[in-house]
C-alpha cells in the first residue's frame, strides 16, 4: 500500500506531521485522494470494519 501511495505522491498526506487543524485546500484534497485510494484498495470484508 505505501507503494502505491508513493507512486501517486500521496504517502506524505498519510505521514502527516502538521496538527490536525493545519489543512490548506493542497494537503485536504491530497489526504482526500489518499482515504479514496485505501478504500477502493480494500476488499469486501475489509470494507465492513470502516
Amino acid at each position: 500500500m505505501q507503494a502505491m501511495l508513493t507512486a501517486k505522491s500521496l504517502w506524505n498526506a498519510i505521514e502527516r506531521t502538521l496538527p490536525l487543524d493545519t489543512c490548506d485546500h493542497a494537503t485536504c484534497r491530497k489526504e482526500e485522494k489518499a482515504l479514496a485510494t485505501l478504500v477502493l484498495a480494500l476488499g469486501d470484508k475489509q470494507l465492513m470494519h470502516m
